[in-house]
């Protein structure tokens, strides 16, 4: 059994070293032939925890966390300035010219599935109609827990039509520092674990602490995903990897001046 298990896991890491080399051959990403058909760059912003701040937190803590005050400010800024939160299945609808690019587009992503989001975000994202992406690690969904939210908040917000649920792993593994084999499982069974638990197609994936390489990224190709986001800070366009999607932190200390800072794309971009 040992022998199989041993001959198995090479035989999966060559598939993906050999899927890894196609996939530099082939690219990443399509471009309009057309310049005046090129998608604009846009900001995906990156959030954690939406809570108010407690005395025993840690610098890193309230780095993590937005209140909802700020958070409730960040969203009414980009209501009165004319911004369209849109999710990455639209995104990706876009830049295949499936569907119209709107003038101010900007995606809103929550990573791990904290229960803050569902309590004290959610409410504010509904009042204004906005879309967003809530990635989840799925061996949370199920368990009650104080910190992530339940499958029940889950499929409430799923029924608004407002929300893309994608993958952040089963088990927020950083996939830079797993072996090939438990990446691949990683990356297919939270995908399998969203259908199962949510009826719901996952075709974007978050990696956690932004770790990623060529297997991860063959992984997701295979697994089905279309879309996956890094830490890497930036804006975002058509011509980037669609498996490498840069994403701008929202700090827990920004002011509203900051936030308005990271949101704006400058002339000519």
């Amino acid at each position: 059994m040992k022998r199989f298990l041993v001959t198995f896991s090479i035989v999966v890491i060559l598939v993906v070293i050999v899927c890894s080399v196609g996939v530099e051959l082939l690219g990443t990403s399509h471009v309009s032939s057309n310049p005046s058909q090129v998608a604009p760059p846009l900001p995906i912003l990156m959030y954690h925890i939406i809570s108010p701040w407690l005395p025993s937190f840690s610098d890193e803590n309230r780095s993590l966390t937005v209140t909802p005050e700020d958070f409730s400010a960040q969203m009414t800024y980009l209501h009165d300035n004319g911004f369209t939160p849109i999710t990455l299945k639209e995104l990706n609808q876009i830049w295949q010219h499936k569907q119209s690019m709107p003038a101010k587009p900007i995606v809103l992503t929550f990573d791990d599935g904290d229960h803050g989001v569902y309590q004290y975000a959610y409410p504010i994202l509904q009042k204004h109609g906005f879309h967003f992406v809530l990635f989840v690690i799925t061996r949370w969904t199920t368990v009650h827990t104080a910190f992530y939210m339940e499958k029940a908040d889950i499929l409430d917000m799923l029924r608004s039509g407002l929300v893309e649920v994608g993958s952040h792993t089963r088990n927020h593994v950083n996939v830079l520092k797993a072996f090939p084999l438990r990446t691949l499982w990683e990356v297919c069974i939270s995908r399998s674990d969203i259908r199962r638990l949510l009826n719901y197609d996952a075709t974007s994936f978050c990696f956690p602490s932004g770790g990623h390489n060529k297997i991860a990224i063959t992984a997701l190709r295979i697994c089905g995903y279309t879309m996956a986001t890094t830490t890497a800070g930036g804006l975002v366009d058509v011509k980037q990897s669609h498996y490498l999607l840069k994403r701008i932190k929202i700090d827990g200390a920004d002011r509203l001046q900051d936030f308005i800072s990271k949101v704006t794309v400058p002339p000519g971009q």
